[in-house]
């Protein structure tokens, strides 16, 4: 790790400190020490039904921590939040950095959003919506004098996992430090991770430690294989309930989610052992979330039955996106 020599000036929350070499030196042993203190991770389930609970106060259904999708790292980080710190640096006068400490003092954003992976198919929902809470980026924007030449954030975890995104895509994100009323786990990021809603999980790196503006975006571990660096979210739809392979009585009643990031959700439909496609009634979305779907239905003889939703949204592109599960009536 190279550090300048005397003169290099880092700002924090409140004023600018000059750094001796002595401090750089100190600096670099805990921000080594923070990177590759981890240990080999646990295995651990991502889930394709999402369990969800539903608070008091709103009509959103949200995923419980512990069943919220995670994909997993050869390593889990462990950081001590009391030796990490934010650096946000490159094109602009002065660099900034934060200690835990010093974000979760800026004033402080409590919203929803739903997370979903890009990879999501037929056999795994990779998809859960929590409530999170951290800070807006604009807010740090607001303390950085930038140069010309920026034009993308690039964001550095600890894990070695490196996104971008465009300076005008960051109005919504933000770096959150709390998921449904708790501190992040580690394995959603703690102490910190990008949320940015709308976009697919793999613009949305966990253990963020450093932020790099510059004239030119960095790729994904992702888009370098084929991912579109935009990060669009997929539209996703799941039948959660009944599940496969269940047995029922009749009647039955199908309930699930929708989501298409920042499109707007026009049509959510239902087709029978391939029947003409039946609208379903769903919630309106809330902006960045998923919403609800149900329908009931009255087979008409016990018997095996091939059962499909599909959503469609209005984007710049019409697109749709469907699941099936098949279930047998035994009355």
């Amino acid at each position: 790790m190279r550090f300048p020599g005397h003169g290099w000036f880092f700002q924090n929350a409140r004023t600018l400190v000059k750094v001796s070499r002595f401090e750089q030196a100190l600096a670099a042993i805990i921000l080594y020490n923070a990177r590759y203190n981890v240990f080999k991770s646990e295995d651990y389930v991502q889930t394709a039904r999402p369990l969800t609970f539903r608070r008091p106060d709103t009509t959103i259904t949200y995923t419980p921590t512990s069943q919220f999708f995670r994909q997993p790292v050869p390593h889990l980080p462990r950081i001590n939040a009391d030796y990490w710190s934010l650096m946000l640096a490159g094109q602009v006068e002065v660099p900034l950095l934060l200690s835990y400490a010093d974000l979760r003092a800026l004033p402080a954003v409590e919203f929803p959003a739903t997370l979903a992976c890009a990879g999501s198919g037929a056999r795994e929902q990779l998809i859960s919506t929590a409530l999170w809470r951290g800070v807006n980026f604009n807010n740090l924007m607001d303390k950085i004098k930038f140069r010309p030449e920026a034009a993308y954030a690039r964001f550095y975890a600890v894990d070695g996992y490196t996104t971008s995104l465009p300076l005008d895509k960051l109005a919504d994100t933000m770096l959150v430090y709390a998921m449904n009323g708790e501190a992040l786990p580690p394995e959603h990021g703690y102490p910190v991770r990008l949320i940015a809603p709308g976009l697919a999980g793999y613009k949305m790196p966990r253990w963020v430690q450093r932020v790099e503006f510059a004239a030119t975006p960095s790729l994904s571990y992702w888009e370098q294989r084929g991912w579109p660096a935009s990060g669009t979210a997929p539209v996703t739809t799941a039948i959660l309930s009944p599940y496969q392979p269940q047995t029922l009585e009749n009647p039955v009643t199908f309930s699930g989610i929708a989501y298409a990031g920042d499109a707007v959700i026009t049509e959510v439909e239902v087709s029978i052992d391939h029947s003409p496609w039946m609208p379903v009634e769903y919630n309106p979305a809330v902006p960045y979330c998923w919403t609800e779907w149900s329908a009931h239905w009255q087979p008409a003889a016990p018997g095996a039955y091939h059962v499909r939703v599909r959503v469609t949204a209005a984007a710049a592109e019409k697109q749709t996106a469907q699941h099936s599960i098949t279930l047998h009536i035994i009355e």
